[in-house]
């Protein structure tokens, strides 16, 4: 991801981010997760502040570039969190149901440290 000058190529970063990012995100209902897939795909909902702290954090040591990326993980899980929160409020009737779902929400998380098979790719 970055260019012989050591700067970071955040189009890039932010294009793999876009295409692997819902399938490192676990936790979440299937309906929920083909909303990331297609919003992370599709739009740019969870753009805000990545490009910030992608550049913040970035450095010219191996831990200062890490700590960059993981940094930018966690606002784009955040983005993806509030954005489903909101999908979650406006579409659900059922408060029993949007509880749930908002649990789920909360409780996702990322498998930064693990591979993880691709389920646009059919695998579970």
């Amino acid at each position: 991801m970055t260019s012989e000058t050591s700067e970071p190529n955040w189009t890039a970063f932010y294009e793999l981010l876009r295409q692997v990012g819902p399938d490192m995100l676990e936790g979440l209902p299937e309906d929920l997760q083909d909303w990331v897939v297609f919003t992370a795909e599709e739009t740019d909902q969870f753009w805000p502040l990545l490009q910030d702290a992608f550049y913040t954090f970035w450095g010219e040591s191996t831990a200062e570039r890490e700590h960059a990326v993981r940094e930018t993980l966690e606002r784009w899980t955040d983005n993806v969190r509030l954005g489903l929160e909101e999908i979650v409020d406006i579409t659900e009737e059922s408060p029993q149901k949007r509880e749930r779902l908002r649990a789920c929400i909360a409780a996702s998380y990322w498998l930064i440290d693990r591979s993880c098979p691709s389920r646009r790719n059919g695998a579970k």
